[in-house]
């Protein structure tokens, strides 16, 4: 029996909903009572969530709000109609990107870096619910519809927090690069390669070199020679 979309939810839960992410969020980044690394928990294989793939819709814009409620909606009511159960997944969060992981089988769906995710909205209806726009290429765009195990809030900050990181290393990276460069000591003029031609050389006939005779006398002098 296919899952069934929660009542709305008030303004004092779906607040209750962030402050009980955001709690959890800090808890992870203290360590031993130290702030660590934003950017630890995403490296190597990252962190995971346990979620449902609702399924996946082209939409004509990279962005928009009203676009992706109801592309979520659409998604929901195809896959109520159809009585099938929504596919279990993992949803892997790394420096690399997402990965969509089917739970079943361990197969990779979906890879998408972060840099084409382009938009991330949460769904009005349901608290669980959340949605994100990849750019599978140039002008195209899919939504992919998610339910998650518990609030998609933990996702979806999870993911504010890995656009974040990678924005300041990507920062960092073009500021290390612009420092090297002033610090290189200026390069000489590159030489210029002359194009030949098919113009025959002009033949030039040596002149001949008239050495004087040196002078007689007691002393003998070397000779002068000029070209």
């Amino acid at each position: 029996m296919a899952d069934t979309a929660s009542p709305p939810n008030n303004s004092l839960q779906q607040q209750s909903s962030v402050t009980e992410a955001n709690d959890v969020l800090q808890k992870s980044l203290h360590i031993g009572g130290k702030l660590s690394d934003p950017a630890d928990r995403f490296r190597g294989k990252g962190t995971t969530f346990k979620a449902k793939l609702i399924g996946v819709e082209d939409v004509p814009e990279s962005r928009g709000d009203q676009m992706c409620q109801e592309a979520i909606l659409k998604l929901q009511a195809i896959v109520k109609a159809s009585g099938e159960h929504k596919t279990k997944i993992i949803i892997n969060v790394s420096l690399e990107g997402l990965k969509i992981i089917e739970l079943l089988t361990g197969t990779i769906l979906h890879t998408h870096p972060v840099h084409l995710i382009s938009f991330i909205a949460r769904d009005l209806t349901d608290r669980r619910a959340f949605g994100y726009i990849f750019g599978v290429e140039e002008g195209k765009h899919q939504f992919f519809g998610i339910k998650t195990q518990k609030a998609a809030e933990l996702l979806v900050l999870a993911l504010r927090d890995l656009f974040q990181v990678v924005y300041e290393m990507k920062k960092k990276e073009m500021e290390s690069a612009k420092t090297q460069q002033a610090q290189q000591p200026q390069s000489q003029p590159e030489e210029v390669y002359a194009v030949p031609n098919n113009r025959p050389v002009a033949q030039q006939t040596p002149t001949r070199q008239q050495h004087p005779q040196p002078q007689t006398g007691t002393r003998q002098h070397a000779p002068d020679v000029r070209t």
